[in-house]
């Protein structure tokens, strides 16, 4: 008997707290409070890109490739004529060589 008491006891308390929290979740709706969350689809504005102090300095885009290409082709070169001079090289290089300076 003490034990269907306990237990009716324990149920009662139980609904008692799911229809208290159930309660309070209603109020919320009937009075329209707001829930706190971050808006993730807020734009903040940014300041405008400031120009460097240096950008006069700066190459332009390109420019360093051109340069490296233009040093690989002189070391080529160079090689080409320290093996010429050791060596005869016939017309068709000579020309080749001249359209390429």
């Amino acid at each position: 008997m003490k034990s269907i008491l306990i237990k009716t006891f324990l149920i009662f308390i139980f609904l008692t707290q799911v229809a208290c929290n159930s309660l309070s979740e209603s109020k919320r709706i009937l009075t329209n409070q707001r829930v706190n969350t971050t808006d993730e689809f807020l734009i903040e504005k940014k300041e405008p890109l400031a120009v460097p102090p240096d950008y006069k300095e700066i190459p332009e885009p390109g420019s360093m490739t051109q340069q490296k290409e233009n040093e690989n082709l002189n070391k080529i070169l160079k090689t080409n004529k320290e093996k010429s001079s050791s060596g005869s090289a016939s017309s068709a290089e000579k020309s080749i060589l001249d359209k390429i300076r």
